[in-house]
């Protein structure tokens, strides 16, 4: 089996539509034969994304199990990434890469290789180190920009072990991916 690669895209600008495509297009033509690709798709009609010819995902927020004090289908897509986690995860039985359309690959990554023959979370460095209620408990900057998850690993429990709050902002769901 394939692993799994997914995108999660809202309301955006049409630019930001354009670079999820290129962002998609390249890794198809890098990694198309290792990944299923799947675009995860809210607050956004997904006959927008028709001509990125690939698996559309429509997401809802009942299938999250955070719970919010705003509601996530009003964000703009900066606030929007709340939307990682709904639902938690896509297979349970392979890798699972996410990543975020602005991620674009010009070549294989040695670092996606290796992640693909181990057992062990995968998720890239960071520059500011945003993560909400999380921040304190974040050792080093990472980017939940690209995050994979290893076949087996139970996101629904550990989303149940590590959000022992409800979720005030966006940056929350950054920082509970980065812990």
């Amino acid at each position: 089996m394939k692993s799994v690669c997914k995108w999660i895209v809202g309301n955006c600008s049409n630019l930001a539509l354009e670079i999820l495509r290129v962002s998609v297009r390249k890794f198809k033509r890098i990694y198309g034969n290792t990944f299923d690709i799947i675009i995860c798709c809210n607050n956004l009609n997904p006959s927008l994304l028709s001509n990125i010819n690939v698996e559309i995902y429509q997401q809802n927020i009942k299938d999250s199990l955070l719970q919010f004090d705003f509601n996530p289908s009003e964000l703009g897509s900066r606030e929007g990434s709340v939307w990682k986690f709904c639902p938690p995860r896509l297979r349970n039985n392979c890798h699972e890469l996410w990543l975020d359309n602005d991620i674009i690959f010009d070549k294989p990554l040695p670092s996606i290789d290796k992640w693909l023959e181990s057992n062990k979370t995968i998720i890239s460095k960071g520059i500011h180190g945003v993560y909400g209620m999380y921040q304190h408990q974040v050792k080093e900057k990472v980017c939940a920009g690209l995050f994979g998850i290893p076949p087996d690993l139970d996101m629904s429990e550990e989303i149940k072990k590590h959000a022992f709050n409800i979720f005030h902002h966006g940056w929350d769901e950054q920082g509970l991916t980065a812990k």
